[in-house]
């Protein structure tokens, strides 16, 4: 086809055959009215046929011409409108986040609209593994994830500070009498998560930070993550340990209660990484400063 028809030739010719001058159609396309009329004149050229007819101050389209401006501006058009979707579809871009499944689910999904607003044109993607490897791939653009702050291959920003302290439901309060000490909880049931980052702090760690032991009669429930281990609390179910940030939205609301106000912090936290090769794409920067807003707002 290229050998049968001059492709570059054709912005030229539409622009001409449409505002019927040479002239008018050099200043649309920025070229020079002898640019047009060369241009022009290859095509009808390598076509055989004229396809203006050539006045002083005006050209004006023979009947091949017509024949051939029917076909030609429609094909223009449909190229046109192919490449404005495609510049709409580049524009648009996809970022996706990695973090553990008890930040995914109680901080981050909670706070998706709030970030989506501040990332205009971008597909947001929440990938949810605490396996930590699964959070670090390659395939993650902005991995959030547990621990001291060390990642080879990453740059970390602090995010969130990590305390833990007991929570339960009201009602389940209301059975264990009177509270006030971290002894007073092994009246109740113990809620154990058995998932999660492999760091977080155990009952075991908390009561031990307390001075205390568990008792191997203690009546217990193993979950294998926060979230299921959260919701066996906010049920009644017993007596779960509880992180700052992640659960201030349940407690503000009611459904979660601190029975003391005992609680244990430690040098660990919740970090945005940075991959060190990373090319920041503007998605990402958008994103990526989403995140830090809804952090301060904590």
């Amino acid at each position: 086809m290229r050998d049968q028809l001059p492709l570059a030739t054709l912005p030229a010719f539409e622009a001409a055959a449409r505002l019927k001058s040479f002239t008018l159609a050099a200043k649309e396309l920025n070229l020079s009215q002898a640019a047009i009329s060369r241009q022009i004149k290859q095509l009808e050229q390598r076509l055989g046929v004229d396809l203006f007819e050539r006045y002083h101050r005006a050209v004006l389209l023979t009947a091949n011409g017509e024949q051939f401006y029917r076909t030609a501006g429609l094909t223009l058009r449909l190229l046109g409108e192919a490449a404005r979707n495609l510049r709409h579809e580049s524009s648009k871009s996809s970022i996706s986040i990695g973090t553990d499944l008890a930040f995914a689910h109680f901080w981050l999904i909670p706070r998706l609209e709030l970030l989506k607003q501040s990332s205009h044109r971008t597909t947001l993607s929440v990938t949810a593994s605490d396996n930590e490897v699964d959070c670090l791939d390659q395939s993650v653009d902005i991995p959030i994830v547990y621990g001291t702050g060390n990642w080879p291959g990453f740059e970390s920003r602090y995010l969130l500070d990590e305390v833990v302290f007991p929570v339960c439901s009201p009602s389940y309060l209301k059975t264990l009498g009177k509270v006030s000490e971290p002894k007073d909880l092994l009246k109740g049931q113990l809620l154990h998560v058995k998932g999660g980052p492999s760091t977080w702090i155990s009952w075991q760690e908390w009561f031990g930070s307390q001075q205390l032991q568990i008792p191997s009669s203690q009546p217990e429930i193993e979950l294998n993550s926060l979230p299921w281990t959260i919701q066996a609390a906010c049920t009644g179910q017993g007596i779960a340990l509880g992180w700052k940030h992640l659960l201030d939205d349940l407690i503000e609301n009611g459904t979660l209660v601190r029975p003391i106000p005992h609680s244990i912090s430690t040098d660990r936290a919740y970090y945005l990484l940075f991959r060190q090769d990373n090319i920041v794409s503007e998605s990402f920067e958008q994103v990526y400063r989403g995140v830090i807003d809804l952090i301060k707002r904590v």
